[in-house]
């Protein structure tokens, strides 16, 4: 991962500036926490809700924005990555 090099320069506030890291966001914290213990404490800054309304508006300016919501039954989640799969195996 990308996490503990950042711990070793002494980081104090991660800012998840990525769209899906807010889907990694338990697994960043178990990282952090195998690595610092309880000795320091690390303020995590999520940017996943901006984004998302970000998009939303750009999606909107440009009349691509889905006018009706999707039922539950036709809703999914696909990722793709470039990284290691076995550290998407474990998202909820």
């Amino acid at each position: 991962l990308y996490i503990p090099p950042l711990l070793e320069q002494g980081i104090d506030t991660l800012v998840l500036g990525c769209t899906h890291y807010p889907f990694v966001e338990t697994q960043i914290r178990q990282v952090i926490a195998e690595v610092l213990g309880t000795q320091k404490s690390i303020q995590i800054i999520d940017t996943g809700e901006a984004v998302a309304r970000r998009l939303e508006s750009l999606l909107s300016t440009q009349q691509l924005l889905r006018a009706t919501s999707l039922a539950n039954s036709e809703k999914s989640l696909v990722v793709w990555t470039t990284g290691k799969t076995e550290t998407l195996r474990c998202l909820p």
